[in-house]
């Protein structure tokens, strides 16, 4: 049960960090050289990244929202997920 809540609580916390920070990226976005910004390319900030993880938890958690938001991003015009539009959020490719 610990062990449960732990993880609830890691999980979030790692993105709000991660894409809150400097330089809007989590491990698996630093490796493939993304990062998560606004639609200026500034840093979202972390209430914006809570804001951003809540949705996706939402989202996730919906069968059916769920379902539909696998699909999403291939008719957006920005190939954004439902959590990127709710938070007004872009992920952009980082020069290396």
């Amino acid at each position: 049960m610990l062990a449960m809540m732990g993880a609830c609580a890691t999980f979030p916390a790692y993105f709000v960090l991660g894409h809150g920070g400097r330089r809007g990226q989590t491990l698996g976005k630093r490796i493939m050289r993304v990062s998560v910004r606004d639609h200026e390319g500034e840093r979202i900030g972390y209430s914006c990244a809570f804001g951003r993880v809540l949705t996706m938890l939402f989202v996730n958690f919906v069968p059916v929202l769920s379902l539909f938001a696998v699909f999403r991003p291939l008719w957006d015009k920005h190939n954004r997920a439902f959590h990127d539009d709710i938070a007004k959020t872009f992920v952009y490719r980082v020069r290396g």
